[in-house]
This record gives structure tokens, sequence and C-alpha cells, in this order.
């Protein structure tokens, strides 16, 4: 009997953008900036939230799940957006009170900022990886990482962060995917980068 690993049993939560926010239709983790709570030096210089602290309010506020159902395991490393203006932390935790696959039944979820939330298992989400290949003249392009999962597919930001949780919990044996580089477009380059 063939023995199925600990870290298969995972299921990440997801959850589809509302219409009334930025990237309105996108599929995300729950998430948000770090909120100003304070602050010190005779009210001087601002004190914010952790990531760990914003990720549980904003698990709460997007989902309905109390800071206290949610075990925080650690952060991941940090994603850049394409243009490098953001920083996003992950940080990756356990709900810890046990909740069937159906989140219409178990999720509150905020009518301004989700439209819909659910869970994928984690081996859906190894067995459903391919890439997307970007052609930018002059550059080397890059791929990154598309899920084709249902009920909506992962990509963008929150595949990159899917990919490297996968990389972080499966063996490498169940999980061989790499992110690779491609040769550039013959004819493109830049000019300054045609040498002799």
């Amino acid at each position: 009997m063939e023995s199925t690993p600990l870290s298969f049993s995972f299921s990440p939560s997801l959850q589809l953008r509302s219409r009334n926010v930025s990237h309105a239709g996108q599929v995300c983790f729950p998430g948000g900036t770090c909120d100003k709570i304070g602050t010190t030096d005779g009210d001087i210089s601002p004190v914010w939230e952790t990531p760990e602290q914003a990720a549980l309010r904003e698990t709460r506020e997007e989902l309905g799940i109390p800071e206290a159902d949610v075990d925080v395991w650690c952060r991941m490393p940090v994603v850049n957006t394409k243009a490098g203006e953001t920083k996003v932390v992950p940080v990756l935790g356990e709900v810890l009170r046990p909740r069937p696959l159906d989140p219409k039944c178990h999720f509150t979820l905020s009518d301004q900022e989700v439209e819909e939330a659910f869970l994928v298992p984690l081996r859906a989400l190894a067995s459903a990886g391919r890439y997307t290949q970007f052609r930018v003249p002059g550059t080397s392009g890059y791929s990154l990482p598309v899920f084709d999962v249902e009920p909506h597919r992962v990509w963008g930001m929150t595949a990159i962060m899917t990919f490297s949780l996968l990389k972080a919990m499966l063996p490498s044996k169940q999980y061989k995917h790499r992110l690779n580089f491609q040769s550039p477009i013959p004819g493109t380059l830049h000019p300054l980068d045609k040498r002799k």
C-alpha cells in the first residue's frame, strides 16, 4: 500500500478578488499591507504591524478566520513585484480548527474584498504546474509558473508564491519543477549588448 506524505494533506487557501478592489478577478492568498498600529517617540515615529500580524488580520477580515485559529509557521522568501516597487512577505500558517473543503459553509467572506474562497490540495497544485514564457527584446526573457487547477487558474505573483511553497514543502522527488530562463530572441538584442 502506498503511503501519502503528510505534506500532501495540506491545502492552501486561495481566493478570487472582488470586483471592488485592485486586481479584480485575480486569484490570490489572503493578505494586504501592514497597517500602522501606533506611534513612539512622542507620536513622531509610526509603529507598523509585522508581516505575521498583517497576515492574521487580513485572514480574519477577508475569510472570517479568527487569529487564534491560525498557527503561524514561518515567513516565506520575499517576492518583489515585476517593477520592484512592492515587496511581498508571504506568511505560512495552518488553520488549527479542521474545516471541510466546502469553503462557502465555513468561511465568512468580506463582500468588499473577496468574491470566492477555495482550497486546492498540494497534490493538485504539484501535478498542475506548467510555465508561461516571456520573451523580452534585449534580455534572455523569463518564465513564470502557472497552475491550471479548479476552480480557477493560479498565475502571476500568487503562482510564484505557490511555486516557493511547493519547493519548500514537498520532497524533490515529488516536485521536480524548476524555473528556466531562455535564450534571447535572435536579432532583438539591445544595441549595447551586441558585441563582435
